[in-house]
């Protein structure tokens, strides 16, 4: 088994490299089981429409699978990242209530995320996700914009290869989960609710965003 300490700040979806040992990761948004809906709206009276999610990493960490130094280990995931972080997203509108339109003209708003960190450290043993993202109303005006973002430890596990690849996908998998569930924003919920009618937004808090993307 290699070292684990061959873990660089580096996951992507992509391609192989020669000679390396590839671990394919299927991480992915861990639902909880209870819907969280939205306290006093009608779900059925706001749908956001949620575009592709935009990857504003480095080009390298977007397309390139590294080959671990002193390791020769690939890690990637089974999808792009901007796949799963969008698939997380749709699942946690849903559970708190928010419907998701397949076209911008079906919906009260538009739910905007780029992904800043997908990745793994060495220096640390941690997991790290962070998105942000931005909701706009029909004029595309902003009503609210922040940082999902999470980061979890590595937790060791026996030696073997399926257990060692169980560890990293758990790894990521909590990151998301706890990176997406914070979503979950009151100034998120005004906001959403001023779409359907029911309350003024309040300021986007924190700093300023950066550009939407169109």
């Amino acid at each position: 088994m290699q070292n684990r300490a061959a873990l660089i700040c580096s996951l992507t979806a992509g391609w192989f490299l020669p000679g390396c040992v590839t671990y394919t990761l299927p991480v992915k948004y861990e639902a909880p089981g209870q819907a969280k809906a939205v306290s006093g709206s009608d779900p059925a009276r706001v749908a956001l429409y949620l575009p592709p999610v935009v990857d504003r990493r480095t080009s390298g960490m977007r397309s390139l699978n590294v080959c671990m130094q002193g390791g020769a280990l690939t890690f990637q995931t089974d999808r792009p990242p901007a796949e799963i972080v969008h698939d997380a997203l749709e699942s946690e509108l849903s559970l708190l209530g928010i419907g998701v339109a397949s076209i911008s003209g079906g919906a009260q708003g538009t739910l905007r995320a780029q992904i800043k960190q997908f990745e793994t450290c060495q220096s640390d043993d941690s997991f790290t996700v962070d998105a942000h993202v931005e909701l706009f109303g029909l004029e595309r005006e902003s009503l609210w914009a922040g940082e999902l973002q999470s980061r979890a430890l590595y937790r060791s596990g026996s030696s073997t290869s399926a257990d060692f690849e169980r560890n990293l996908t758990a790894g990521f998998s909590r990151a998301l989960t706890e990176a997406i569930q914070k979503l979950n924003h009151p100034g998120f919920m005004r906001a959403v609710k001023s779409l359907g009618g029911e309350l003024p937004p309040l300021p986007s808090d924190g700093a300023s965003p950066p550009p939407p993307i169109y």
